[in-house]
């Protein structure tokens, strides 16, 4: 049953009654005024079960989306037009152009095509309408007039006198974000800005190498001769410990440089000589070790750039275990005639 024969049974369910009323009352009054009372009441139910159905429908309308038309032109045979807008619905639509129904061949809820008059129309400006029909009813809610110009277009009019700003409308949603753009070109070099504060003083550094040797100073006068000394312990005597090169190369580098010669020599007191002769073309730096690179017994060979020169060292060392005594040097030389000598002495007292 659909909502027009629903609504016309639920009319009629409603005037009866009021049918049977008048009729008692009729049946009462006598066939005088039987038959006018009679036509009114029968009048009075089908006034009633034809206005439900309209009420119900006309009830429906203001809940529904009237269609707009946004766009309308021709195609490039002139023989279909395209309608563009929206809210035209699922249902088949109604169409006039002019007043003169058109065929619809395809629609959507934004787009209709529909057929032209076959005998073509006039090159003119129509008032178009598109109708849409009420869900379960007979009825159509129209779209507003639309002026729809078929054929050759005019020049255009003079602008119309521009209308009154509408009000601000609500704010749409924010849309997505957009995808991340390529980097800028780099900016200038912007000013210097001014100096900071003094930062916190640093730790203090290793020590640096050590420099070169200074020339000798001028000799200083011959000193007063000093009281004899007590006698020396009588000395140990024995063998002293050589080691000999004649020639070598080295190319000593770093801080530590590199070991030239080196002695054996068992738990004793000794005097340490080293003797050789250099050529280098940078400055160089001899020393005599004893335990470790840097535990010096002498540095006093220093020497270049030079063709050739002699450098000698001298020191002393008490072992009480035996040891390693060594001559080092630093720098990129050629030496040779190197000694490297250990004199066993008795004990050495410091003056």
């Amino acid at each position: 049953m659909t909502n027009e024969a629903a609504a016309l049974v639920n009319a009629i369910g409603c005037a009866l009654p009021l049918w049977l009323l008048i009729e008692e009352i009729l049946h009462r009054a006598g066939d005088a005024r039987r038959l006018p009372l009679r036509v009114a009441a029968t009048a009075a139910m089908l006034v009633i079960a034809l206005a439900m159905p309209a009420a119900t429908a006309m009830a429906q309308i203001p809940a529904l989306p009237v269609p707009q038309i946004v766009r309308a032109d021709t195609d490039g045979t002139m023989t279909q037009l395209v309608i563009d807008g929206i809210r035209f619905g699922t249902g088949l639509p109604r169409v006039t152009l002019a007043g003169t129904p058109l065929t619809v061949i395809t629609h959507t809820d934004t787009h209709i095509v529909a057929m032209l008059p076959s005998g073509g129309v006039d090159a003119a400006s129509y008032s178009l309408i598109v109708s849409v029909p009420v869900p379960g009813s007979s009825l159509t809610v129209p779209s507003l007039p639309f002026q729809v110009t078929i054929g050759a277009v005019g020049p255009p009019g003079p602008n119309g006198v521009a209308g009154p700003a509408g009000s601000t409308g609500p704010a749409g949603p924010a849309g997505p974000a957009g995808v991340a753009g390529s980097p800028g070109p780099v900016g200038p070099v912007g000013p210097v800005g001014p100096m900071g504060p003094a930062g916190p003083q640093g730790l203090t550094g290793p020590a640096g190498l050590a420099g070169a040797t200074g020339p000798a100073g001028p000799a200083g006068p011959a000193g007063p001769a000093g009281p004899a000394g007590p006698p020396g312990p009588p000395s140990a005597g024995g063998t002293a410990f050589v080691r000999a090169i004649d020639s070598t190369a080295i190319r000593g580098e770093g801080f530590f440089g590199e070991s030239v010669a080196q002695l054996a020599l068992p738990a004793g007191s000794y005097v340490i000589l080293g003797k050789l002769s250099v050529s280098a073309a940078q400055p160089i730096s001899c020393w005599l070790a004893l335990g470790a690179p840097n535990a010096v017994l002498d540095l006093g060979g220093t020497a270049g750039p030079t063709s050739l020169a002699t450098v000698s060292l001298i020191g002393h060392a008490t072992l009480t275990v035996a040891g390693n005594p060594e001559l080092r040097c630093s720098g990129q030389l050629a030496l040779s005639n190197l000694r490297l000598t250990a004199v066993p002495v008795g004990a050495i007292v410091a003056q």
